[in-house]
Formats: structure tokens, C-alpha cells, sequence
């Protein structure tokens, strides 16, 4: 069983996943893969990012240079889709070796733009973590991230009231961690429930 969790940033995805986790699903994470995929010196992916950008998109060690490409990706919409077009496959590449691997254990994978990439015929089911517009502000502001970032994060990414609408599970992180757990772990109960034998 294959669940997919996302939420727009500083909603609590990875929270919510922490919490998954420590109720005995697997958990994926594709921030991760993605982190993964960019330390890897003379990858497919480094040799295509050389092939578009140049030389200056890759670090001193081969890999990846993930400013230079945020840069150079953010100039123009058609170089952010190309980016994506070439990550995002490798990433779910990796997400479904690891999974089959595992045997097909029930597992959560974190995908922040699972909705705008069109992976949810990818789950049997979708979480979407979802909190006040306040709220996310605010919690963003705590990260550190100025207000042209969280606009620029926002702007690109769906809005957190459709992937709610869009999902087929919402937990609602507007209060405590511990609130957010005791749905989790409702939730979880419902989906092992619900979808074990379907």
C-alpha cells in the first residue's frame, strides 16, 4: 500500500510523516531523493543539467550545484519546466525501486507537488496537510523566509484549499503537535482499515 501525503510549505508535511513514521509506516520522502540525486558527482541528471546550462550549474566535485540551478531555473517559466521535467521522473523512479523493494509495505511518501505533478494515480489514497494561511505565514517567517520568498513559494505551487479539496484524507495542523498526532493516528487506523485488502 502506496499513500501519498503533501501540503503546500510550512503546512507540516514533514511533521505529519515524522509522526506516520513512528506509527510503523515506511516512509519516502522526495525532498530527500531529491537531495540525494543532487550529490551525485557525473550522475545522467549532472550530465543533462551541463548539457542546458553549462559548466557553472556544476559544482567543483561534479554534482549538481543546486543554487546555480535555482538561479538559472527561476529566470524563465520553460527552464523551472524543463527542471522539473527531468527531476521529477528520477524521483519517482527511485520512490517506486525502493518501494517494490520493500515488498509493498505500507508506506507514506511526502511529495510537496504531488497534485502539480500528476503522481496521485501513482497512491491508492492521498494525505493533504493543510493549516490556516495565517498560520503557514507565520510558520514560514519563523524558518527564517522573508515575505518575497514565501510569495515566490506560494505562487508556484497550488493552492493549500484545492489540494485539500483535491485529496481523499486532510488533517488539520492549526493547533499543537499533539493534536496533529491523535489525528494521525486516527487516520491511519481509517487508511489501514479502509484500503489493506483493496
Amino acid at each position: 500500500m502506496l499513500i501519498g501525503l503533501t501540503g503546500s510549505a510550512g503546512c507540516g508535511k514533514s511533521t505529519a510523516l515524522g509522526v506516520f513514521g513512528s506509527l510503523g509506516w515506511r516512509t519516502l520522502d522526495a525532498d530527500a531523493l531529491c537531495h540525494e540525486i543532487y550529490s551525485e558527482a557525473g550522475s545522467a541528471f549532472a550530465q543533462k543539467v551541463e548539457a542546458r546550462w553549462g559548466r557553472s550549474a556544476i559544482d567543483g566535485a561534479g554534482r549538481p550545484d543546486r543554487k546555480a540551478i535555482a538561479a538559472l531555473a527561476f529566470r524563465e517559466k520553460s527552464e523551472l519546466e524543463w527542471l522539473g521535467a527531468t527531476l521529477h521522473p528520477e524521483i519517482q523512479r527511485r520512490a517506486l525501486a525502493s518501494y517494490e523493494a520493500s515488498g509493498g509495505k505500507a508506506t507514506i511518501f511526502d511529495v510537496p507537488l504531488l497534485f502539480e505533478s500528476a503522481w496521485q494515480g501513482l497512491f491508492k489514497a492521498v494525505i493533504c496537510v493543510w493549516c490556516e494561511a495565517s498560520i503557514q505565514r507565520s510558520r514560514l517567517l519563523e524558518r527564517g523566509w522573508d515575505s518575497a520568498r514565501i510569495e515566490a513559494c506560494l505562487a508556484a505551487q497550488m493552492p493549500s484549499d484545492k489540494k485539500l479539496e483535491l485529496a481523499d484524507y486532510g488533517l488539520v495542523n492549526n493547533s499543537s503537535l499533539e493534536a496533529l498526532k491523535l489525528q494521525c493516528e486516527t487516520l491511519s487506523q481509517t487508511i489501514l482499515n479502509s484500503h489493506s485488502n483493496n
